[in-house]
């Protein structure tokens, strides 16, 4: 049965090519694994909550046109996003609202691959402030419009 609301959420949502994903229906993992190969245009795709594992969230490294991407409150470890941002080097949004497995790792990584990331949510991750200052040097110079929210304010940055 949550196969068949995760097909006919797909079905219905062709059109607009974006995929939300409610807490509700987020929490077994059951049909996930063939999610990406059911829609392999989706560019927007927000799984904020979900109670999955690193290891049940691996399904996500099969998208390879995603545009935005929210995973708040997820349990998405650096290897995973990473692999994420590798196969979507488009990407232009991520939100990683109280990720704790993100470290600054995963968020320079992002940064040097995602040259079209003009939004990142680290706010609740494990970036510390000694890292943010390393961070926008960096983006000012590999990705000079991104907008970068940390727990230590909005950090905007423009040419």
């Amino acid at each position: 049965m949550y196969i068949f609301f995760l097909i006919t959420i797909v079905y219905f949502k062709v059109v607009s090519r974006e995929l939300h994903i409610p807490f509700s229906w987020s929490r077994r993992g059951s049909g996930f694994d063939h999610l990406a190969d059911l829609c392999p245009f989706i560019e927007k795709l927000t799984i904020n909550g979900c109670g999955l594992s690193n290891r049940n969230l691996q399904f996500l490294t099969k998208f390879e046109k995603l545009k935005s991407l929210s995973l708040a409150w997820t349990k998405i470890a650096d290897s995973t996003l990473i692999t994420i941002v590798k196969n979507n080097q488009d990407i232009e949004k991520i939100n990683l609202l109280r990720c704790k497995r993100i470290t600054r790792h995963a968020v320079f990584q992002t940064i040097q691959v995602a040259s079209k990331l003009r939004y990142m949510n680290i706010v609740g991750t494990k970036v510390s402030s000694s890292h943010v200052f390393r961070f926008l040097i960096h983006c000012k110079r590999n990705n000079p419009n991104l907008t970068l929210r940390t727990s230590f304010g909005l950090h905007i940055l423009s040419p």
